[in-house]
């Protein structure tokens, strides 16, 4: 069984004997003061004296971002965070480092007072040694003052102390970091690793120590240092760096692939020679993988590879870039189930979490120093992007996901009179710290200048958002020799409308196919993102500041384009299903034809498909599994030829309600989805109707046997059509000035139509609401996110503890979203929304929605679909729960007391699998999903 690599990190800590006296972290985050700076008064008032009155200061979260309050959505400047706490008196005598994983941007800190430092990277960690500051045994008192004031781009620069904060305590001597270089022989299957580790001495003495060394796959030593082996002699207040070396044989090499992440995980420990005690140890995972660029050829492990993937804007309106690990899990698990496998992922530098994240499921990325367009940082002189690049790759060296450098985006082209030199020696300052990754920068303006920086890239990344084809041609024709790869490509804004948010990916990737020199593509984006950038009519921000690039929303729903990318970025296509009967009769026997061919050599997608599976099941109208089963697909290259497969079923004969097929990756995630309906769709049921002058919009509930809903109307006869929507809403156009007309809903599958009764309406002068896009529950409080028109100009939110009875109402000016706050977590809110327009009319209220606040819950149980059980695998299919973190399989053979536990990391994951069962038994299944709280209650299922 494969263990988890953040679980087998607990275990290497638990059995390591280092005591809580010894090595410890305190912890700061939770609730601090915050008090905004308009007028730069603080620093002048000493407002980080701890005389200072701080008393009518109001609270904020650690981690957070102060643009997720209301009274502070729009706000850029200086902010200060100030918070007490106490230091336990018997760490005396060691060393503590506080450490911000993230502050955007600027960041002064105080302790007691007394100045501490200053940072100015604001998407990367620091740490100052506090040991002087702090009064022990005693409360402290720790001030930082915030500016957020530096914008990289259309990105919103949201403020505040955004990731964790800590303090941490350890020995004299402590390990600062080990930096892992594993580089496989793919010839003959072996691997060599090295390990440089960079041990402090704070002591005012010489001291000797011990470094001890061990690797670890899964739960097992593969490698380890001889005891006392690697002695160190440590001068007082210096720091000396230890290289070891590890030659690891072909059985027990694993590479790193985006199908197949294998980790490793390596320790250094570090003892006192006389005690002998352990003074410090540091744990980081790593992958033994081979990125090369051959020619025109991008390889991965020797294997010519044509990846595709998205930009990431790390964002969303609920959490700001705060990224709590749901969040992160949300998004790479809907990109790898978009076969996404590499991106210049991120404009900034993404924090350790997410990296993590990407290392384990398989997402090949760059990271990238954030310099863009006109910049007077574009110097090759300037300290800044010497220091940001330097402390990237410091701190991100151990990430196989991290496949290279990018030392800037969008710089060339005439705007920075210095991009040559500065290119040129940012990278040779990369390759110097670390020779075994690419190094580049991100260019638009490669195709019309022969003589852009990409001269100096180990491979180009080319911007583009016009005439694909020709770009790359023109840029292959200037720069030829080296491959292209599509690090932004797009259009224009799409919409943030579900329904109308579709991106024309085909006729984009069909400029590109079939071009050996372009070897991948990257959308820009994955997700939409607040903005307030304005520029062309189709690349201005809309009035909500949600910028619409992406394929899902701000909130993470999925738009019309999320189908048609899952389509065009899967590494193989699929034929039009052909079935035995023309049509579906309840009882009968079934055979539909699949066939599912690999993408070309030069199409893209392009790779190797192994260890994929192809999925089949009957769900019933209560959503449970009847019947089904599942296959290993074989092994397949690219232009093999179609795989076939006839799948055999039975339309049960009262309750069927649709045939799913999927294809699976390795890692389990949907690659593809098909449903064949064999019923028609449930009757649209209507909650409610907004007439007005304009339009009128009926709001519908959704159902999962509903693929669409479209609304015929007309004054005498229902002549006229709306497009079908998979949005909860129709908004039906004016038929004339107040004259009365007949509506019909229809919802649509692929079996047939039903429609509602006919009604009639009659339009009045009221404005309409604001259409509710989403409704987040968050920590004692909840976030509406809203349309906004031009015209908006005050938002009315009434809510209560009983429906339809509302005993409180904020108004606001926010706009796209806003925060209910001050609530109790756990407890059901009603409410209703309004607009107020210009002009002073308020609109209609919305209809009523039901929300929990959720701070501190424990998650809602997985709804369990149904297993399918094939020899020694079961495959459970499940429903993800919102906000998990992964899920919790206990498996136990029918009549034992044994119990296998299995961990899932994947938090939007459909399918489970649970591989080496005994043939000859049948088992029991308990499931529990997990989020930051702890599990979910559990669910019992049998086979």
């Amino acid at each position: 069984m494969k263990i988890p690599i953040f679980i087998l990190i607990i275990y290497l800590v638990l059995t390591t004997l280092v005591t809580a006296q010894e090595i410890n972290s305190i912890s700061l985050n939770g609730d601090w003061q915050f008090k905004t700076d308009i007028y730069n008064q603080g620093v002048d008032d000493h407002w980080y004296k701890q005389l200072h009155d701080s008393s009518s200061w109001e609270n904020i979260k650690v981690p957070g971002n102060w643009d997720l309050k209301n009274e502070h959505a729009d706000y850029a400047g200086k902010a200060w965070y100030k918070k007490r706490f106490n230091i336990p008196a018997n760490v005396n005598g060691k060393v503590l480092r506080l450490q911000f994983e993230s502050v955007y941007n600027d960041a002064i800190v105080w302790i007691n007072g007394k100045l501490v430092g200053e940072n100015h990277l604001g998407f990367l960690s620091f740490e100052f040694d506090v040991s002087q500051h702090v009064r022990y045994g005693e409360e402290n008192e720790i001030t930082v003052l915030v500016d957020n004031t530096f914008k990289r781009g259309a990105i919103w620069n949201w403020g505040g102390i955004r990731r964790p904060v800590s303090i941490k305590v350890s020995n004299k001597i402590y390990i600062d970091y080990q930096h892992v270089t594993a580089l496989p022989d793919l010839e003959r299957g072996v691997a060599e690793i090295k390990i440089k580790v960079a041990v402090v001495n704070k002591d005012v003495k010489k001291r000797v120590a011990v470094l001890n060394s061990s690797i670890y796959f899964n739960d097992k030593i593969i490698a380890k240092s001889a005891v006392n082996q690697h002695k160190l002699i440590i001068e007082a207040g210096k720091t000396v760096y230890k290289t070891i070396s590890y030659k690891i044989p072909k059985k027990l090499v694993k590479l790193w692939h985006f199908n197949q992440p294998n980790l490793y995980t390596h320790k250094s420990i570090i003892t006192d020679i006389e005690t002998p005690s352990n003074l410090d140890q540091r744990i980081d995972q790593f992958g033994i993988r081979d990125i090369t660029v051959e020619g025109l050829q991008f390889k991965l492990n020797g294997e010519a590879i044509r990846p595709v993937g998205f930009n990431l804007v790390a964002e969303d309106r609920t959490t700001g870039n705060t990224l709590p690990l749901w969040r992160i899990k949300e998004d790479i698990d809907l990109m790898k189930s978009l076969g996404a496998n590499m991106a210049r992922l991120s404009h900034a530098p993404l924090p350790k979490q997410l990296l993590d994240y990407l290392d384990e499921k398989g997402i090949m990325t760059f990271e990238e120093v954030s310099l863009w367009g006109k910049d007077p940082m574009v110097d090759p002189d300037h300290s800044v992007p010497k220091e940001w690049l330097s402390k990237m790759i410091q701190e991100k060296f151990n990430h196989p996901s991290i496949i290279g450098w990018s030392v800037g985006n969008e710089i060339g082209g005439g705007r920075n009179p210095k991009i040559r030199d500065y290119v040129k020696t940012a990278i040779l300052q990369a390759k110097k710290a670390d020779p075994n990754r690419l190094a580049l920068y991100v260019s638009d303006s490669a195709p019309d200048d022969e003589n852009d920086a990409v001269e100096f890239s180990d491979m180009i990344m080319l911007n583009s958002y016009s005439n694909w084809g020709n770009r790359v041609d023109k840029t292959n024709k200037l720069h030829p020799n080296k491959p292209i790869f599509m690090s932004e490509l797009g259009k224009e804004l799409t919409s943030e409308d579900l329904n109308e948010g579709v991106i024309d990916i085909t006729t984009i990737l069909d400029e590109l196919r079939n071009k050996p020199h372009t070897i991948g593509v990257s959308l820009w984006t994955f997700n939409d993102y607040r903005s307030f950038w304005q520029a062309s009519p189709t690349w201005s921000t809309p009035p909500s500041q949600n910028r619409s690039w992406g394929i899902v929303d701000v909130f993470r729903q999925k738009k019309k384009a999320f189908g048609l990318f899952q389509k065009e970025y899967a590494p193989f296509t699929i034929a039009p299903l052909q079935h035995s009967k023309s049509t579906l009769t309840p009882g009968e026997d079934i055979v539909t034809t699949f066939k599912l061919r690999p993408r070309g050599i030069n199409d893209f997608p392009s790779y190797q498909m192994q260890g994929y599976k192809l999925v089949w099941y009957v769900i019933d109208n209560k959503g449970k599994i009847v019947s089904g089963n599942f296959l290993t697909l074989p092994k397949m290259n690219p232009g093999d030829t179609e795989f076939i497969k006839d799948l055999k079923w039975k339309i049960p004969k009262n309750d069927g309600q649709y045939l799913k097929i999927k294809v699976i990756d390795p890692q389990n995630y949907t690659l593809f989805s098909s449903t064949v309906f064999t019923a028609k769709p449930p009757i649209p049921n209507i909650k409610e109707i907004h007439t007005g002058d304009g339009k009128t919009r009926i709001i519908f509930e959704k159902s999962p046997f509903i693929t669409s809903v479209k609304a015929n109307y007309g004054t005498k006869t229902l002549t006229k059509e709306t497009i079908p929507t998979i949005n909860d809403y129709i908004d039906i156009p004016r038929v004339g000035w107040g004259v009365s007309y007949k509506v019909q809903l229809t919802a649509i599958n692929n079996f047939g139509e039903s429609s509602t009764d006919i009604i009639t309406l009659q339009p009045d002068k009221d404005e309409l609401p604001p259409i509710i896009r989403n409704t987040a529950p968050s920590n004692n409080s909840f976030f509406v996110g809203y349309s906004v028109d031009k015209s908006d100009y005050l938002f009315d939110v009434k809510y209560g503890t009983k429906p339809n009875q509302y005993d409180k109402m904020i108004t606001f000016k926010n706009v796209g979203v806003s925060q209910i706050p001050h609530l109790e977590n756990g407890k059901i809110y009603y409410y209703r929304m309004r607009r107020r327009v210009q002009w002073g009319f308020t609109s209609e209220w919305s209809h009523e929605i039901k929300v929990i606040p959720d701070g501190g819950l424990l998650p809602k149980p997985p709804i369990v679909k149904g297993i399918l059980r094939e020899g020694d695998k079961a495959l459970i299919t499940i429903e993800p729960v919102y906000k998990a973190i992964g899920y919790h399989l206990s498996v136990r053979e029918v009549n034992s007391n044994i119990n296998r536990d299995i961990y899932f990391s994947s938090a939007q994951t459909e399918t489970l699998l649970v591989e080496n069962l005994n043939r000859k038994k049948k088992y029991h299944y308990s499931i529990t999903s997990i989020n930051s709280n702890g599990n979910s209650q559990a669910v019992q299922i049998n086979e």
